[in-house]
C-alpha cells in the first residue's frame, strides 16, 4: 500500500494543478491508502485495548480478554469475553519488535490484568468462530 501512495498522491496532485480532472481519482486513492498509516493504530495500557481501525474503533477491557493468539496469516487478534473477537492487522511485522514482541507484551499485560489468554504463547490458531478476520473497523 506504501508504494501505491507514494505514487498515486503525487501523480494526482500535480495532475489536479495541471488542471486534469481526471487525476482527482489518483489523488483521493492516494488520501484513501494514507489513511492506513494516518488513523490505523493500537494502544495498550496496564488496564485496556483500543483499536482504532480506518472507520471506528473497538475497545477491550483486559480483565475480560478471554482468549488471545498470532494467527497463521501473522496478526495478532484478541477475544473480549463480551464481544466478538477481533484481528489486529495494523500491528506491523516490519516494525521495531514484530507481530511476536507486540504479543508476548500483551499477554503480559492481560495476565496482570486478571484476564486469561488461554493459549500457549506459540501456538499459531486460527481466532474462534464468528471473529472479524480482517480488522476493517
Amino acid at each position: 500500500m506504501a508504494v501505491g501512495t507514494l505514487l498515486a498522491l503525487p501523480t494526482g496532485a500535480y495532475g489536479v494543478l495541471r488542471g486534469e480532472p481526471a487525476a482527482l481519482v489518483f489523488l483521493l486513492v492516494g488520501l484513501y491508502a494514507l489513511t492506513d498509516v494516518a488513523w490505523w493504530k493500537v494502544r495498550v495500557t496496564d488496564t485496556e485495548l483500543v483499536a482504532q481501525g480506518r472507520f471506528s474503533r473497538r475497545r477491550a477491557t483486559l480483565a475480560t480478554v478471554r482468549d488471545l493468539g498470532i494467527s497463521t496469516f501473522g496478526t495478532v487478534w484478541v477475544a473480549p469475553a463480551d464481544g466478538r473477537a477481533f484481528s489486529l492487522r495494523m500491528v506491523s511485522p516490519y516494525g521495531e519488535g514484530g507481530v511476536q514482541d507486540f504479543y508476548r507484551e500483551l499477554r503480559t499485560r492481560v495476565v496482570a490484568a486478571g484476564g486469561a489468554p488461554g493459549r500457549d504463547p506459540d501456538d499459531l490458531s486460527l481466532p474462534p468462530k464468528g471473529a472479524h478476520p480482517v480488522f476493517s473497523v
